[in-house]
């Protein structure tokens, strides 16, 4: 069999069976995009209705927007068929001007900044005298505020945030500052001034778009959602040297999103992450076969750099992340076609899928293309890396090769469809046991939860999700004291089909 690892269609001239998967309900698993935009709030998850609506709040991604990944990743989500998105900038600084009094040694009263982070803002202009402070928003329209109406700072800061009008906010340099008292307090005198500095955040470097990226992982440990695409952060390789093209800093930003599904997964549900891999500077035959020799020599493991398991090896957090390797086309009403990483679409993707129905050769809805192809040799040398990739297939568009996740080789959790229903278990458990958090722990109530267990775990087997289940509810004197009960779960999943083997039989004629 030339290609083991690959799944395709394959002859071979022995007797056999095959065996089909039954078709279920679609998947409802959320997603939160995480990127860069040229306007709207940072650290702000907003669900995603309207595209249009989107991009008037985070400011598109054309002009002098260009190169903003936010927008983009959450509408190939979207034409994939994903139904729940969420999108989250992740980076900007605020364009801000400082409000000074007239004492003796000036002193700073308030910061004057952007409604959002970004250079959009340097042209909102302050104004103030003596009593009173104007601020003229980016139409010329101003909004004036005179101190004696207002106690203190405080009440002054409040009053410019609650105008949204004024494109402007206000914060004070210190905290303690809040609550002094305007009285008496006379302004430097300030003729339109436009506020400066800030920046968008968009086009940084690498090591800086990772590090804005782990202060979101930070703020979303516990929000709910199931599915976190980091745009923009990747798997990095050096082609120019090919003996150790992979190293610990090429992996860090998959690593970091590997460990924050983790650690998202302990406290609120289980998370996967989808990332991608840096897309190709320059596009050659030399270059596509640089890139799957430096990915497929170099399989890499990803274990957290802290926890371990109970035998004391770190744990293995492959399992929480797919890494996709390919650069695809997309369309867009603005921009035209345009290359990007498929992470986004691929996490649109499996939105739309039951748990036991993988993503394996299913058609990426938002893909036009790709702008290059693998060849079958280096596609099943990728797959056995454990890496996600496409190929378009005349008739039906770009497809998935192998749903896969990046677990270690060997692991019961390298197919994406077992770790989805694994997952959809242990969701669904937690839902239906923590109304018996709080409870006293008697057999009635152990015996009631038993049975919303048993009523969980066999509606997933109806639908086709599980072959089979087993689990038990353990507990001890030392254990109730404690408050703890343990459950033990052993699933039999439904395997994905992932072949297709056609028996031939030559005989010189049929009865």
């Amino acid at each position: 069999m030339p290609y083991e690892n690959l799944p395709g269609f394959t002859t071979v001239l022995r007797d056999n069976r095959m065996f089909v998967m039954p078709e279920t309900l679609a998947g409802n698993e959320s997603i939160l995009i995480l990127g860069t935009a040229y306007d709207g709030p940072v650290g702000v998850p907003v669900r995603a209705g309207r595209i249009d609506t989107l991009e008037r709040m985070f400011g598109g991604y054309t002009g002098d927007a260009a190169g903003a990944t936010l927008i983009p990743a959450v509408q190939q989500a979207i034409e994939s068929g994903a139904s729940d998105v969420r999108a989250m900038r992740v980076s900007g600084e605020y364009a801000t001007y400082s409000v000074m009094d007239t004492t003796e040694v000036a002193e700073e009263i308030i910061v004057v900044r952007g409604r959002f982070p970004g250079t959009k803002y340097q042209g909102v202009k302050v104004t103030a005298d003596a009593t009173s402070l104007t601020i003229t928003n980016l139409n010329d329209e101003p909004s004036e505020y005179t101190l004696s109406e207002y106690d203190t700072v405080g009440a002054l800061v409040n009053a410019i945030n609650s105008e949204t009008g004024n494109d402007a906010s206000a914060v004070v340099g210190d905290d303690s500052a809040f609550d002094t008292s305007l009285s008496g307090i006379t302004l430097a005198e300030v003729t339109a001034e436009e506020l400066t500095g800030g920046s968008t955040g968009i086009n940084v470097s690498q090591s800086s778009l990772r590090s804005d990226v782990n202060t979101a992982y930070g703020l979303i440990e516990d929000y709910e959602v199931d599915i976190v695409v980091p745009v923009g952060v990747y798997l990095t390789y050096d082609l120019e040297d090919l003996v150790e093209p992979i190293t610990d800093s090429d992996k860090q930003g998959v690593l970091d999103l590997a460990e924050h599904c983790y650690t998202a997964s302990q406290r609120v549900g289980e998370r996967h992450g989808v990332i991608g891999v840096k897309p190709l500077d320059s596009v050659t035959l030399g270059s596509i076969a640089s890139l799957a020799d430096a990915l497929s020599n170099n399989p890499l493991e990803y274990e957290h750099s802290t926890m371990v398991d109970d035998d004391g090896n770190p744990i293995d957090v492959g399992k929480f992340i797919s890494i996709v390797c390919a650069d695809t086309v997309f369309d867009s009403n603005r921009a035209g076609p345009y290359i990007s990483n498929g992470a986004a679409a691929y996490a649109g993707l499996i939105n739309t899928l039951a748990a036991e129905s993988a993503t394996t050769n299913k058609v990426v809805g938002s893909a036009l293309g790709l702008a290059y192809s693998f060849s079958p040799a280096q596609l099943d040398s990728l797959t056995e890396a454990r890496y996600v990739t496409f190929r378009g297939k005349i008739g039906r568009g770009v497809v998935v090769i192998d749903g896969i996740t990046a677990a270690k080789s060997g692991s019961d959790y390298t197919r994406l469809s077992t770790v989805r229903i694994v997952n959809a278990a242990c969701n669904s458990i937690r839902e239906v046991t923590q109304p018996y958090i709080g409870e006293a722990g008697t057999p009635y109530h152990f015996n009631a939860m038993s049975t919303a267990i048993e009523s969980v775990l066999s509606a997933m087997q109806a639908e086709g999700a599980l072959q089979n289940y087993r689990f038990n509810i353990l507990t001890s004197p030392l254990g109730l004291a404690r408050g703890e009960a343990t459950i033990e779960l052993e699933l039999v999943p439904a395997f994905e089909l992932r072949k297709i083997v056609t028996v031939v039989t030559v005989r010189a004629t049929l009865n």
